[in-house]
């Protein structure tokens, strides 16, 4: 059974500004993010547990061949809530655990859910 995929504003936002900067880089590389994304979003609807949780109840997946993590949460059993969609998945989580931990990273997560 494939789980039902609902993203908050913010991830699209996310999403629409990545492709548009990526197809300034070169064109038809948007597209390619595009194509990395939804092979990313396909392996979610049918294996949300695969990926670790980073913090309580909030998991996440990094983009094949881009530096981008989805993070996202699992909801009963048919339902993975898209939070956020950020660049320099490694940089700024370094950054974020620097400058005040899982508690901050927790703190961002919430603003996207509310």
């Amino acid at each position: 059974m494939a789980f039902c995929l609902k993203f908050s504003s913010r991830a699209l936002r996310e999403i629409g500004e990545a492709q548009e900067w990526y197809e300034l880089q070169s064109p038809g590389l948007g597209e390619e993010f595009i194509a990395a994304m939804e092979l990313q979003l396909k392996r979610l609807e049918q294996a949300p547990l695969l990926y670790a949780e980073v913090i309580h109840n909030v998991r996440r997946a990094l983009l094949p061949r881009f530096p981008y993590g989805l993070f996202y949460a699992v909801r009963g059993f048919w339902l993975c809530y898209m939070m956020l969609v950020i660049r320099d998945v490694g940089l700024k989580t370094a950054n974020i655990v620097r400058s005040g931990g899982k508690a901050r990273c927790a703190e961002l997560i919430v603003q996207c859910l509310f």
